[in-house]
């Protein structure tokens, strides 16, 4: 309970994250807006995608990193007195969270994929929104990881980057898949960028 409350309760921070969403796709749609079936328009179908899955990466880790360092003393002192175990305290922030960064993405994603003219079915759509939602879960669980195995707020923003740049190197859009292996090849595999991308 107390989760929901502090995350609906925080209207400039709710504010602020729609607000910001809204911007990258209003950006983004008057930047790809009605891409054409050329090779020209595949290959700005192909940035169009690596963007929206970049940003959301990137944003719903900070995102999550910034969500548990505002709660990270409280959530200290109740696990000093035995209140409840990490899980749970992850799965209730989670579940707070959930229902605005599916709005967030889902805004987002009416935005862009309607202005950008990408193909016009309600499963593709959704399909679209799928994904992405899936980069937003996968970036708040690892924002939450670095957010709590690093005490320090400074270097864990560092952190989140110098981790998520090399997995997007590896994720097989920046870099032929060839000139990573064999070396790289664990980031190739781990990469959220890749799957959300391709």
């Amino acid at each position: 309970k107390r989760s929901f409350v502090f995350v609906y309760t925080d209207y400039s921070y709710l504010g602020m994250l729609i607000i910001s969403h809204l911007f990258f796709a209003v950006i983004v749609a008057i930047i790809f807006n009605n891409l054409t079936d050329n090779a020209t328009g595949v290959q700005d179908r192909i940035g169009l995608l690596f963007m929206c899955a970049t940003n959301v990466c990137f944003s719903h880790a900070n995102f999550a990193l910034n969500r548990f360092r505002t709660s990270k003393l409280l959530y200290i002192r109740e696990q000093q007195v035995g209140s409840y175990s990490p899980a749970i305290y992850f799965l209730a922030t989670f579940t707070a969270d959930l229902p605005i960064l599916a709005l967030c993405i889902m805004l987002k994603s009416i935005i862009v994929y309607f202005a950008t003219g990408l193909y016009g079915s309600a499963g593709a759509f959704f399909y679209f929104f799928i994904v992405l939602f899936l980069l937003s879960v996968a970036s708040f669980g690892f924002g939450a990881l670095v957010g709590t195995a690093i005490s320090n707020e400074v270097i864990a923003t560092s952190v989140v980057p110098m981790i998520q740049v090399p997995m997007l190197m590896c994720g097989g859009l920046l870099a032929d898949n060839d000139q990573i292996r064999p070396y790289f090849i664990w980031l190739e595999k781990i990469s959220v960028h890749r799957y959300g991308s391709l």
